[in-house]
């Protein structure tokens, strides 16, 4: 109690001492009671979360406060909210009961590195391979030359988990249709129901069939900075353009037309959480289902917790490789001519 107060900036003091003439004795009384009533509903909901919040809620805003530069505090800002958005900490419970919940030491190392800010190394090459500097710990999240290979990887990774969560669920699954046109999502899921192909809109009509295309972008890049001063906004931005993409394609199929995309740091968008929410109405459907409908529901948000965090290793791992690959060959001398 004494930390949590001295983190809040007030002096411990003796909450008996009538002569207490620095606010503090009230503050200490309200939480006395806070804690009595705990006692006394033992096992109710909500009061210890509620108090966490509020101590949670003022310590971010003195760390905030204290990054003097306005571009590092907007990039601060940026990964707090990212990273404290619904479900991105899923992975950071995962029990490795399966390989799609196992992370390496190595995978483990540099994502918990991307989560708190840090470079993917201590000795970082100056310039990446592209030629852009190495001054931001997240540029190789937007680096054009990692686009169809380390970035492309995690799209798949990301893809196989939703595949997995779709199969338990009962649902078929088709990834990378190459009979289709190019043009085509790069996934689509068959239910055995029917659902509205506007979620939105009550009147809309109903289908079976959903089309989807997967997308992660990193909040702290130029580019999303703005975004992602406010929660969800930037994975809601990349579903949408995703969705003006493929608006025809799917009014032409007569399919819901759904986007999966995550930030780097594992908030997903809402048409995301409505994707695996269908998922979790098809598991629910199962006569003999292998495990509790929470249960399920964990698992599939830890897979694709696990598998984004994954790929955030591979990112930066290549990255890095390239980049001091590249750097060795800048400063590598010149044979003698002979």
């Amino acid at each position: 109690i004494h930390r949590h107060f001295t983190s809040l900036g007030l002096p411990p003091s003796d909450p008996e001492d009538p002569e207490d003439t620095q606010g503090t004795q009230s503050f200490y009384t309200l939480f006395d009671d806070c804690l009595n009533f705990f006692d006394i509903h033992h096992g109710r909901r909500g009061l210890q979360q509620a108090t966490s919040s509020a101590v949670d809620d003022i310590l971010h805003a003195q760390l905030l406060e204290s990054i003097t530069d306005s571009e590092a505090r907007d990039i601060a800002k940026a990964r707090l909210q990212s990273a404290g958005g619904r479900c991105a900490s899923a992975w950071l419970a995962a029990c490795p009961e399966e390989p799609l919940l196992a992370l390496s030491n190595a995978d483990y190392e540099l994502a918990m590195r991307h989560r708190i800010g840090l470079p993917p190394s201590d000795n970082m090459p100056t310039r990446c391979r592209c030629g852009a500097s190495l001054s931001s710990p997240y540029h190789f999240h937007a680096c054009v030359l990692l686009r169809r290979t380390a970035i492309d990887k995690r799209h798949s990774l990301l893809m196989r988990a939703q595949s997995v969560n779709a199969a338990q669920a009962g649902i078929l699954a088709c990834l990378e249709d190459h009979n289709r046109r190019n043009d085509w999502p790069d996934s689509e899921y068959h239910l055995g129901w029917e659902i509205p192909i506007d979620a939105d809109d009550p009147d809309s009509a109903f289908t079976t069939h959903i089309i989807c295309d997967t997308s992660v972008a990193c909040p702290c890049v130029p580019s999303h900075i703005a975004n992602a001063q406010h929660p969800q906004r930037v994975a809601n931005y990349r579903a949408e353009l995703k969705h003006s993409r493929y608006r025809h394609l799917a009014a032409e199929d007569g399919a819901a037309n759904l986007a999966f995309a995550a930030e780097s740091f594992g908030t997903l968008s809402k048409s995301a959480h409505q994707i695996l929410s269908y998922f979790r109405q098809g598991f629910s459907l199962l006569p003999f289902p292998s495990v509790s409908e929470d249960r399920y529901a964990s698992l599939s948000m830890q897979r694709i917790s696990v598998q984004l965090q994954k790929g955030n290793a591979i990112v930066d791992r290549m990255g890095l490789r390239n980049s001091k690959y590249t750097a060795r060959r800048r400063t590598r001398p010149t044979d003698p001519l002979i």
